[in-house]
Formats: C-alpha cells, structure tokens, sequence
C-alpha cells in the first residue's frame, strides 16, 4: 500500500526505474532476505522495504547502472534484513523471561514489569548495569558483535553469516571488541 503510495509520487521515468529494478531484483532482494532471516513472511516485508526505500533515493539508483546499481540493492537489502532480523531478536528477547537466583540459589522466573522482586533485581545487578554503561562507550561496530556474541549468545558462525564476513573475521574483530570492553572496565575501576 505504501509502495503504490510512494510509486505514485515519481514522474514517469522514476517510476518506470523503479519498477525495472523491481522485475529485475525481487526474486535477489528476497532470496538474500530469507537466506538471513529464514522466513517468508519477513523476507516479502524486507522486500518491500527495500522498495520503499529505493524510492526514497531513486536519484542514487538513477545515477548507477550495473553493477553498481546490482551493489546498491545488495546494500539496501543486507541492511534493511539486518535491521529486521534485529528488531525481531530484541522483540523475542524483551519477551523472554527474566529469572534471578533467590536465597536458596534456585533460579526463579520474574514478571519483571509485575513482580516486587524485580527492585532487588535491579539492585543485585549493579554490574549488568555498568557494563551496558561500557558498552555505549565503544564504537558501535564493536558493542553490536559483543551485544550478539555475549548477549543474544550468537556462535560466531552466525554473526558471520548475518555480517557477510568470514568467521576469522568475526572472531579477530570479537578479541579487539572484548579487548576494549575490558580497558573500559579497568578505567571504571579506577576511577571508583
């Protein structure tokens, strides 16, 4: 609906790229898609995403032809899949439950928006809350790759497939990440 929306907006030579690039492309912005989220349904809403945002900037896609244009969907599409696959982990996650270790040392299952424990929670993990503090201080690139290895507990297979790097790569770029992350630590200590 928006697609058609935003189509209708373009002169006529804008629109006649926009759906050439969508009869040559749809069948590539969807397969890369689903080869990073692994559905159908996610991968048709990336697709037209990636329209969306084609149209957007038709002036980049009309200063370009082959390949650089084939790169700029690539681009678009890897992105825009990316973000979706996150969005769609942060929901998963922020639905997960939430569990502290009581007194006795069992785990136990909060609500953490319901439950009165959630305080002593809080309170109990201080150190959770200054290491997400260190997180915002590194470079995006690096807190991302720790917040997926560390948090979302991704192998490093994974996140290099999701980055489209090799897992050398993911691991070499990890150590540096981590490396930072513990400087940032030792200057917190420091200065407390």
């Amino acid at each position: 609906m928006i697609f058609t929306q935003m189509l209708a907006i373009l002169d006529d030579n804008e629109q006649n790229l926009v759906m050439e690039i969508y009869d040559k492309y749809k069948k590539y912005i969807f397969s890369i898609a689903y080869d990073i989220l692994k559905n159908q349904h996610d991968s048709e809403d990336v697709l037209n995403d990636v329209m969306i945002k084609i149209i957007k900037n038709i002036d980049k896609f009309a200063e370009s032809s082959g390949k650089k244009m084939e790169s700029l969907v690539v681009i678009f599409t890897r992105n825009t899949a990316i973000d979706h696959y996150r969005r769609n982990k942060k929901e998963a996650d922020r639905r997960a439950p939430m569990y502290y270790v009581n007194e006795d040392g069992e785990a136990e299952q909060i609500d953490v928006v319901a439950d009165e424990k959630t305080e002593e929670v809080v309170l109990s993990n201080e150190n959770v809350e200054i290491m997400q503090k260190l997180l915002l201080c590194l470079p995006r690139e690096d807190r991302e790759l720790i917040e997926l290895v560390c948090l979302h507990n991704f192998s490093y297979k994974e996140v290099a497939e999701l980055l489209g790097v090799s897992v050398g790569v993911v691991g070499s770029r990890y150590m540096r990440a981590k490396k930072k992350l513990l400087r940032k630590l030792e200057e917190a200590h420091y200065e407390a």
